[in-house]
């Protein structure tokens, strides 16, 4: 439920804080387009070059710049060679389950390779997608993402995140934005999302191994990691160790 060494553009519209089921959402799904109050942003990778080009849905200037720079750090911490290497170096990356045709059915998880989150999600290129301001959600869920629609809708208070002096706090906010990146990249028969998270997968497979809940987890702690002063300690794996206690 929860998108870089790019070279490619990744290009995006985020829909901030929407509930999947609510009259904002459904509002939403009648439009065709970006709505002309919708403010397209492009963010950049450190070169200069095009990362995401991101519509946010009327957005106060806070919140806007709050995704903006959150959106930024992603974008440069895909592009560092040293996350590359940590993304190649993990193990047991999960792209989502199958349902079995057995009754009842069961969740068989799906490996994928490193190379492959590193080519689709880390430095692959995304359509244009768009981000709501909503704020109801399950317990413990901070946003959700319509890849059909290339939407991702986030809780306001995760947004607000970002104004904390705390960097772990601020974390939350990048951790999550990359997480539902991570849903926006297509299966290749078009049928959804490549990167799935559901319930039922994440009682037979440890959410530390999906790809949305992983690259999300890395890209926090990255850049909670970056924001540390000369000479504190920090450990990378005992934040991803907390962050394995969160849900987005």
């Amino acid at each position: 439920m929860h998108p870089l060494g790019h070279s490619r553009a990744l290009v995006g519209v985020a829909l901030v804080g929407l509930s999947l089921c609510s009259c904002a959402f459904l509002r939403y799904h009648e439009q065709r387009d970006p709505p002309p109050h919708w403010s397209r942003n492009v963010i950049p990778n450190p070169d200069g070059s095009a990362c995401l080009t991101v519509y946010l849905y009327d957005p106060g200037p806070a919140e806007r710049a709050a995704l903006r720079a959150a959106l930024t750090e992603i974008c440069r911490i895909r592009s560092d060679p040293g996350f590359q290497r940590r993304i190649s170096a993990e193990a047991n990356w999960v792209a989502g389950c199958t349902a079995t045709h057995e009754r009842p059915p069961r969740s068989v998880p799906e490996p994928v390779s490193a190379r492959e989150v590193l080519d689709r999600v880390v430095q692959g290129a995304v359509p244009e997608f768009h981000v709501l301001d909503y704020g109801s959600f399950g317990p413990r869920t901070y946003a959700e993402t319509d890849p059909r629609r290339r939407a991702i809708a986030i809780d306001p208070g995760r947004i607000a995140d970002w104004e904390s002096d705390n960097p772990s706090i601020r974390a939350l906010l990048v951790d999550t934005l990359a997480h539902e990146l991570s849903h926006l990249v297509v299966a290749s028969d078009g049928s959804g999302s490549a990167f799935r998270d559901d319930a039922a997968c994440r009682d037979v497979t440890p959410a530390g191994d999906l790809v949305s809940y992983k690259t999300g987890y890395l890209t926090g702690c990255w850049y909670e990691q970056s924001q540390q002063r000369p000479g504190r300690g920090f450990s990378l794996d005992e934040c991803l160790t907390r962050g394995r206690g969160r849900s987005e």
